[in-house]
């Protein structure tokens, strides 16, 4: 197996600069405007050495955090890249909240130092910042952030080169001393999705970084030069720049400095038009997007040809078997699926060359380095198809939270185990099946109900799209089973439910009436699937819909 040629991230940065220098390492387009702007291998490692020397000016030392609250632009590679070669923290500064209460709540939780972030931006952490701090590149004190001792500006302005942060780190001559950091040094804290509540915040070492490297590496077989594209934010552990620290690949992403663009799977799209990208890691909502617009990549609709990246990877959510059959071929050579977490790297993978072999779920077999069980609610193995709760533990895993004692305790065993809360089982040959998330599950009287085997059976159903199976009270059983179906055509036809109540019928072994017979009772169609800000199908949202439609609210 190929190595990563480094062992910490400053190395990583380093050993790169001094292979071919020239080349570009990111290149990133705005949207609608398609400006197209590049930062070089020895860009990437001066700019941040540069930005590093800033910060230990500002009074940011070794094992500090700094909270870099930037969007997915060039800016934000220096600002991570600098911080973590300064010796200090990168913490993600993810704002999911209207009131940001989650960036204030991971600012004093981390005891973050310092926060990066553009004040041009009319939505970005300096609207919510700036209800506690009046004043930006100085030093601050504020007792709602009682750590907080500077808010650095990051603006780019080409109009006025005084105010750019590229041009004013160009002209700043203070040398840096090397950080000489260790492998167990945390290099970054990333955040959870925090979808049902504050994000847990994730912190990652050297060692856990560049185990992570190796395995993208790995599945990738990227090398240097050759182009990646990557919708993921910079920040999150989809989206660290990691496959450009261990190939030295080109990564290429949307510039989204300025806001999203207004059809983010076009504009992807065409960045790997235009950059002929091999490889591109995307979630299944824009491969989904891009594979319902035909005039995106249909040979016939334009006038040059149309380029094919060698691989798409997909990630994110269990993995769907109509995605996986129309995107190989049409898009792309062949698909690889990842299921990982933010706690623990990739879990496990497989590359999809022959789509009629596959079936929802699917995720492969264990990724390089980690090892992954299937257990009972007493931790104990279950038998092979057997359903329960994946394990999994690699050099990823840091195991801990940050000062979150009660969600580490539930999460990571005392023998270095990370229980996801999902939900799958092994095939014979040893790959794993992900139905879904453990929480996920419906309580229907005394039996248990898997969303994910039950969207995968009624996805079979002719004229289903989508569905997404969610619970809904019930007097009696506490709850009962409800499919949100969107259809493949709007509107669908009278008989669609009656079809779908016999399609299900047809597939079970239990007969109607039966306890255990596990159909949903309500259907409610649905135009589309609510997603939450990562991509993923919001079952809360989506709960809430269909309770709303059938009038049913808990007692």
């Amino acid at each position: 197996m190929a190595a990563v040629p480094g062992h910490t991230v400053e190395e990583l940065i380093h050993h790169w600069s001094l292979i071919h220098p020239d080349t570009e390492a990111f290149v990133s387009y705005a949207p609608d405007t398609h400006e197209r702007r590049s930062l070089t291998r020895n860009d990437v490692h001066v700019l941040s050495r540069k930005f590093a020397a800033k910060l230990r000016q500002f009074g940011v030392g070794k094992g500090d955090v700094v909270c870099v609250s930037l969007p997915n632009c060039l800016e934000r590679v220096v600002a991570d890249f600098g911080t973590i070669c300064s010796g200090a923290i990168a913490l993600n500064g993810q704002v999911f909240r209207a009131d940001g209460e989650d960036l204030i709540h991971a600012i004093n939780i981390s005891k973050a130092k310092a926060v990066v972030l553009d004040p041009t931006s009319t939505t970005g952490a300096w609207a919510i910042l700036k209800k506690y701090v009046t004043e930006l590149d100085c030093d601050v004190k504020c007792d709602a952030l009682p750590h907080l001792r500077r808010v650095i500006s990051c603006r780019r302005n080409d109009a006025n080169l005084d105010l750019d942060f590229f041009t004013d780190l160009r002209d700043f001559n203070k040398s840096l001393q090397r950080a000489h950091a260790l492998t167990s040094d945390v290099a970054v804290i990333w955040t959870t999705s925090g979808s049902t509540g504050y994000s847990k915040l994730v912190p990652q070492t050297h060692e856990n970084l560049t185990h992570i490297a190796l395995q993208v590496l790995h599945i990738s077989g990227l090398r240097g030069g050759e182009r990646l594209l990557n919708c993921a934010p910079l920040g999150w552990a989809g989206g660290f720049p990691l496959w450009f620290l261990a190939s030295g690949a080109t990564r290429v992403f949307v510039d989204t400095r300025r806001g999203p663009p207004r059809d983010m799977a076009a504009a992807l799209w065409e960045c790997v038009q235009r950059e002929k990208c091999v490889y591109v890691f995307a979630s299944p909502m824009y491969v989904s997007s891009i594979l319902e617009r035909p005039e995106l990549w249909q040979e016939e609709n334009h006038a040059n040809a149309v380029w094919k990246p060698r691989g798409i990877c997909i990630a994110g959510q269990p993995m769907k078997r109509f995605v996986v059959a129309a995107a190989g071929g049409r898009l792309c050579e062949h698909i690889d699926i990842n299921y990982g977490t933010t706690e623990c790297g990739v879990i496990a993978t497989t590359r999809v060359t022959d789509p009629d072999t596959f079936f929802d779920g699917v995720t492969g077999r264990a990724a390089p380095g980690t090892e992954i069980r299937v257990v009972d609610e007493g931790l104990n193995d279950v038998g092979m198809g057997e359903t329960g709760e994946i394990l999994a533990r690699n050099p990823a895993l840091y195991g801990k939270y940050l000062d979150n004692e009660e969600a580490a305790r539930r999460a990571f065993t005392q023998d270095g185990w990370f229980r996801t809360d999902d939900v799958g089982y092994f095939l014979p040959d040893r790959q794993l099946v992900h139905l879904g998330r453990r929480c996920d599950v419906i309580t229907r009287g005394a039996y248990l109900c898997y969303p994910g085997w039950l969207e995968t059976l009624l996805r079979r159903a002719p004229g289903v799209r989508d569905v997404c199976v969610v619970p809904v009270p019930d007097p009696v059983l506490h709850h009962e089973i409800c499919a949100c179906v969107v259809p493949a055509h709007l509107p669908p036809p009278a008989d669609f439910e009656a079809s779908l109540r016999s399609f299900a019928d047809s597939q079970l072994l239990t007969q109607p009436g039966d306890s255990q017979h596990m159909i949903p009772k309500y259907y409610v169609t649905l135009p589309s699937l609510s997603l939450t800000p990562t991509g993923k199908i919001s079952r809360r949202e989506v709960g809430e819909l269909a309770r709303k439609e059938l009038g049913l609210f808990e007692q």
